[in-house]
């Protein structure tokens, strides 16, 4: 049992939050009154981390890109097991952040962008032709029946000459 310095009233250890420089090892305050208080000074706190971060912006770069870089493996097999488990959820958020922002995120690809989208595009197919050949060669022999149940669909809809 502690006693919380803020509301006054003794409570369990597990009403504490950690506070590994505190001789006992637990804040002061209890999680409740700590609650409150963050809801209560929730701009205050945000102008304090704001200010922090833009003075210390350097060391924490750094930091992040050596936590980066001692940690890779584990950050984008985590990134990569969240994409695979939210991907529905990821495709909702995209479409409904492209319906948003559609005229700012068209506009701000240019015509030079666009001719380079379409070189390096041309410049891929070329070098990689035997590829695709050989992809859509083996495609045809696995999917055979299938392309030609879609086939007579397509032509009974077709118009002859």
């Amino acid at each position: 049992m502690k006693k919380c310095y803020k509301c006054k009233v003794e409570k369990p250890v597990s009403d504490f939050a950690k506070a590994t420089h505190k001789p006992d090892g637990l804040q002061t305050k209890c999680k409740a009154c700590d609650k409150i208080y963050r809801q209560e000074n929730k701009e205050a706190i945000a102008a304090k981390l704001a200010a922090y971060q833009a003075e210390h912006k350097e060391h924490l770069t750094a930091y992040a890109a050596k936590y980066y870089a001692v940690n890779k493996s584990a950050i984008i097999e985590k990134a990569k097991s969240y994409r695979e488990t939210h991907r529905d959820a990821i495709r909702v958020h995209q479409r409904n952040y492209y319906a948003k922002h559609k005229d700012r995120l068209k506009a701000a690809v240019t015509d030079e962008q666009k001719e380079a989208r379409k070189a390096y595009m041309e410049k891929y197919r070329a070098e990689h032709r035997e590829n695709a050949r050989a992809y859509w060669a083996k495609y045809r022999v696995e999917n055979k029946e299938a392309i030609k149940a879609y086939m007579a669909k397509y032509d009974k809809g077709r118009k002859r000459k």
